[in-house]
């Protein structure tokens, strides 16, 4: 079973890795930012740092969810294929280790690093729950244990601490905007899966099928998912503004 779930977490983690080291270059510009103290240039540009990390974090899920149990049959074979509540559980700490990036870039870039008893309250959680799950789930209560020590301290309290410490500001903006993200992306994938079964390619076939596959449902759920953060939050909206005036200022000098 650990060798079965070494060849889920191998694909995982290097499209993680991926993303996260592209996304992990701009904490030295964050910090210039901070150094300016416009505050409201400050929430602008979290908001769009945020939506462009669950942006991220969306598309990779999305085309993981779709794509990975075809491609460990066509790779491997059937009998190394997991069962699907260890890949939703695989798939949800994924989601939460790409989406934590804009809250952290900002808590590196104030200096917020006093929080230290954080690290070892996540670490006890991580150990005792993952302990008592694995006796009554397996391999499940590793997952279980994970992201029972990440939904407190990541999701909830790094947020809390940033908006504490730093904006000095209600957090009810930042959860607003969490839940409409996490409404956009239920719906975008929602429909997405749906449309699965419209698609004319069967991902078990080939790897010329499921690439076809892939690529054409993840565009669907990007396409969606966009254009629902675009109606929902004000991060989408801005990043849409700086997107297409850059465009045009490079038009212009070109």
């Amino acid at each position: 079973m650990v060798a079965y779930y070494g060849n889920y977490t191998l694909v995982v983690g290097r499209i993680t890795m991926l993303f996260t080291t592209m996304m992990g270059g701009i904490v030295a510009g964050v910090g210039n930012l901070i150094a300016e103290g416009d505050k409201e240039k400050i929430q602008r540009v979290f908001g769009e740092m945020l939506f462009t990390h669950y942006v991220i974090a969306g598309i990779v899920v999305f085309a993981i969810y779709q794509g990975i149990q075809p491609f460990i049959y066509l790779w491997l074979g059937q009998e190394y294929l997991l069962s699907h509540p260890i890949l939703i559980l695989l798939l949800v700490n994924a989601f939460i280790m790409l989406s934590r990036g804009a809250v952290d870039t900002f808590n590196a870039a104030c200096g917020n690093y006093h929080d230290t008893w954080s690290a070892w309250v996540e670490a006890g959680i991580n150990i005792s729950v993952t302990i008592f799950s694995c006796i009554q789930w397996g391999l499940a209560g590793v997952l279980i244990g994970k992201i029972a020590s990440l939904v407190p301290i990541i999701v909830v309290w790094k947020p809390l601490f940033l908006y504490r410490t730093s904006f000095k500001r209600s957090i009810w903006h930042y959860w607003k905007t969490v839940a409409l993200t996490w409404l956009g992306f239920a719906i975008a994938f929602g429909i997405a899966s749906y449309s699965s079964r419209l698609l004319p390619f069967d991902p078990y076939h080939d790897f010329m099928q499921w690439t076809s596959y892939c690529v054409s449902l993840t565009a669907i759920f990007v396409l969606l998912y966009v254009i629902t953060l675009f109606l929902f939050t004000q991060g989408a909206k801005d990043m849409t503004h700086r997107v297409i005036n850059t465009m045009l200022k490079n038009n212009r000098i070109s």
